[in-house]
């Protein structure tokens, strides 16, 4: 299967038709926004402290004191 991708200068034209955005549709989205948000965030910090643990331990994450 080949996929046909339109030269650079030609423009793709898409149809659109208008669609209500009732004022539970956007707050529902605000919501999913935010919540998709903070967990890029969340797991930017965990990757983040994963990344200075192994840099203070040095490369290991064995506890010394067992």
């Amino acid at each position: 299967m080949h996929l046909r991708i339109p030269p650079a200068n030609k423009q793709i034209v898409m149809f659109s038709w208008p669609i209500p955005a009732t004022a539970a549709n956007l707050i529902e989205t605000s919501q999913l926004r935010r919540k998709y948000y903070s967990a890029q965030v969340y797991a930017q910090t965990q990757v983040h402290s994963l990344f200075l643990s192994l840099s203070y331990s040095g490369g290991t994450t064995a506890r010394h004191d067992q």
